[in-house]
């Protein structure tokens, strides 16, 4: 089967270890997403924020992606 894809339209998601899964995807394949929106996920680097923890490998790549982070206020497992 041929499928009809417009790769300028491929967005990635994913909810909590899937939220982690969609930073690695958004960073592991630079100029394939037009968008990331994880949910409740972090990076999977570490939770610290600052150049120690290295959050975000590549920013230079990353910056041509669109990203939506979604999180709640209350989460004590995730902070």
């Amino acid at each position: 089967a041929v499928l009809c894809i417009d790769h300028s339209r491929v967005y990635v998601t994913g909810e909590s270890n899937g939220g982690m899964l969609a930073h690695y995807l958004v960073q592991s394949l630079p100029g394939t997403f037009a968008a990331v929106a994880p949910w409740f996920g972090l990076p999977l680097l570490g939770y610290g924020l600052g150049a120690q923890f290295e959050l975000v490998r590549y920013t230079k790549d990353s910056r041509q992606t669109a990203m939506l982070q979604l999180h709640g206020r209350d989460d004590d497992v995730m902070p």
